[in-house]
């Protein structure tokens, strides 16, 4: 048997595995294993609350809670979405939220998780609507602070079905340096750009452990690459 029929069988059989479900009432309520995330997109002024839980870690089997547990994102009940596997709640505009979870046994884990303002990309003019093939460039973000620790940004650039992602977590930093070889598969013309920024929050969970993470995504703009 050839190495990629290995990969792909191996493969494969994680993907099973990580998509199996199970009911939370059957395990022992220390294995739940919380992965909390908030997501806000600036084009469409809303916060995305979601909810995943695995058994013992975080490639772990699928859970959907017993009839005696309980997720609530700002004291409001989360649906769960069968098609992702993970409770979902959404809110209007940008706003922290704060998590509270219960087990089957009645243990109550009680989380904060934060934005920390959203990274944009600079307003265009006719000094800066343009990237250049032949140089490196510096691209600061409007708006946000310089990071803090346990804060990224990434830069995303589109065209057509090219994505490339350039990031940051350098602490102080408020801008991306691009390197020219960064956009070596680019054609000349219009490319979308938008700021990604995550923040990672610890969790107060089981024993299982578990993460909490933000997300901010900046409305996207068009800009001229050029020679």
């Amino acid at each position: 048997m050839n190495i990629s029929k290995i990969i792909f069988i191996l493969t494969f059989t994680i993907f099973l595995f990580s998509c199996r479900k199970e009911n939370s009432e059957e395990i022992d309520q220390r294995e739940i294993y919380t992965d909390y995330r908030i997501i806000y997109k600036e084009d469409v002024d809303r916060t995305f609350v979601r909810a995943t839980f695995r058994h013992n870690d975080n490639i772990g089997e699928n859970l959907i809670l017993g009839s005696d547990a309980l997720i609530l994102a700002e004291g409001n009940g989360m649906k769960w979405n069968s098609s992702f596997w993970r409770y979902e709640k959404d809110f209007s505009g940008m706003r922290d939220i704060t998590m509270k979870f219960k087990d089957n046994d009645g243990n109550v884990f009680n989380n904060s998780l934060s934005f920390n303002k959203i990274a944009q990309y600079e307003k265009l003019t006719l000094g800066n609507d343009s990237l250049y093939k032949d140089s490196v460039q510096f691209i600061p973000w409007n708006n946000a602070d310089s990071l803090a620790s346990g804060e990224r940004v990434n830069l995303i650039l589109i065209q057509n079905t090219t994505i490339v992602e350039v990031d940051t977590d350098t602490v102080g930093a408020t801008g991306i340096y691009l390197k020219k070889t960064r956009l070596d598969t680019f054609q000349l013309g219009n490319i979308n750009v938008h700021f990604e920024k995550w923040i990672d929050t610890p969790v107060k969970v089981s024993n299982a452990g578990g993460f909490g993470k933000s997300q901010t995504i900046s409305i996207t703009k068009t800009v001229k690459l050029l020679n």
